[in-house]
């Protein structure tokens, strides 16, 4: 489920067509209020699959992939903009030009001008099915009647090189890739976007249980710092931030696959460190939640990064516990809440922990 602003919520369903499509369906929060689906042609030709996007005071956005066929390379990119009463479609723009293709992970709004700017990876027109590495960063603007106003890039190589030793292909040297959780707008325009840095390194274990006759993986993925990219309102890339963590590994085979991809495995088995984050929008603050080691006290704690007045302030507690289960999950602005679980007692306790900032 995918909240609306204050007016319900959305799921997204694959449905069986005369291929496979999707359903989009809304839940009104007030009782009055009907409900609407929207959802693909029972008669397309083409296999589709929805993605949330974001929503507005009147607009619902999906990202819609269309293939002709399962296996097939030949992959685009639409954004569809649904009415929030009705479900009615308001208009459906290609992503894909002839330069660059496009893969969407996010959107916000203008709330002066109700203009929608999906942001996102682009990769070279050639690359119809969008598995070799992206070039870059980038934003397109789309207007309330579905025109496109404007299209920005951000370049791994002569933009990000300024902040990183990264190449063409998004590798940064000695780190590996960079996997997006999110993006956020503050009160004055500048855009966020954090993340993690990953890579992929043999695993010797799993050599090892091969070489027994056994079975394991060959690589594994090492999970490192947490990266913040600052981008003014015009989307030029402003600062870049990395804040220090301890090392994780996560074990998924991708020997021969996209490094790219591969994040979107790793982020989809609840490999990486991130938790949440939170958005205060009446005081212009946001906080990212994340599970880190500390060398020198030799235990895990909850970390916070929180962006406030203009900086970042950064927070952390202890996460050590005899329980034989644990989660950390958001609460009411500006606290966490820690669960832990003891079986042999059939015991869950809960707890707030504030986020000092």
């Amino acid at each position: 489920f995918y909240p609306v602003l204050n007016k319900g919520f959305t799921n997204i369903e694959m449905t069986k067509n005369k291929k496979v499509g999707y359903t989009i369906e809304f839940f009104p929060k007030a009782k009055k209020t009907k409900g609407w689906k929207f959802g693909s042609d029972e008669n397309s030709k083409m296999f589709e699959a929805a993605m949330h996007l974001g929503t507005s005071e009147d607009v619902y956005l999906a990202n819609v992939i269309r293939r002709p066929s399962l296996m097939s390379r030949d992959v685009s990119c639409h954004i569809i903009g649904l009415d929030i009463e009705t479900g009615k479609k308001l208009y459906e723009v290609g992503l894909n030009d002839s330069k660059y293709n496009v893969f969407s992970i996010t959107s916000y709004f203008d709330k002066a001008t109700n203009n929608a700017t999906i942001l996102g990876y682009y990769y070279d027109g050639d690359d119809k099915s969008m598995k070799g590495n992206s070039k870059g960063l980038c934003a397109i603007t789309i207007n309330k009647s579905g025109e496109v106003v404007s299209k920005k890039y951000v370049s791994w190589t002569k933009d990000v090189s300024k902040f990183l030793d990264v190449n063409e292909k998004g590798k940064i040297k000695g780190e590996g890739y960079v996997h997006f959780h999110n993006f956020f707008t503050t009160a004055d325009g500048r855009i966020f976007a954090f993340g993690e840095q990953y890579k992929r390194n043999a695993d010797a274990l799993g050599f090892a249980a091969n070489a027994l006759g056994g079975t394991g993986n060959l690589s594994k993925i090492v999970i490192e710092d947490m990266v913040f990219f600052e981008f003014t309102s015009e989307f030029e890339l402003k600062n870049v931030k990395v804040m220090d963590k301890f090392k994780s590994t996560f074990p998924l085979e991708t020997l021969g696959a996209n490094m790219q991809l591969a994040g979107y495995l790793v982020s989809a088995y609840g490999g990486f460190d991130y938790a949440f984050t939170q958005r205060d929008l009446a005081e212009d603050v946001f906080t990212v939640v994340y599970t880190d080691y500390d060398r020198d006290e030799r235990e895990f704690k909850i970390k916070s990064t929180t962006w406030v007045d203009g900086d970042f302030e950064e927070d952390s507690f202890s996460f050590e516990t005899k329980k034989s289960s644990k989660g950390i999950l958001p609460a009411k602005d500006g606290f966490i809440l820690v669960m832990e679980y003891l079986y042999k007692e059939n015991q869950l306790d809960m707890r707030l922990e504030k986020v000092d900032y």
